[in-house]
């Protein structure tokens, strides 16, 4: 469903963004998980939104060669500085110190795949 030209509605509560709030999302998303700039080689750029009145979360997720996503690691003080542990499925999740009073930030990114999902919300 699409509201106003902004917002198409998802089902589990997310929302695809579309024009200016995309940009603004990912702005929020990098700063709030301390991250550099996607990196201009990452494909499937897809940013999500969920919250109500009273928090906001960003889903935004990629896809990249193994050597762009541990470059875009090492430029990333969020992800530098995060606590990593190894899923079952040999994908790496960063538990993000957020930052701008942000209340959570993630990372999951599977380099075998050449996939990095980062969620971060305020609340």
């Amino acid at each position: 469903m699409l509201l106003g030209g902004c917002v198409t509605i998802l089902g589990a509560g997310y929302a695809v963004l579309h024009y200016r709030n995309r940009a603004s999302a990912i702005a929020a998303t990098q700063k709030w998980a301390r991250l550099a700039a996607f990196p201009v080689k990452a494909a499937d750029l897809d940013v999500r939104a969920k919250g109500s009145l009273f928090t906001r979360e960003f889903e935004v997720s990629f896809s990249a060669s193994a050597e762009v996503i541990a470059s875009w690691i090492e430029q990333s003080p969020g992800l530098r500085e995060a606590k990593v542990s190894t899923n079952a499925d040999g994908s790496r999740h960063f538990s993000i110190l957020p930052g701008a009073r942000a209340a959570f930030a993630d990372a999951t990114i599977d380099l075998r795949l050449g996939i990095v999902t980062v969620r971060a919300y305020w609340s």
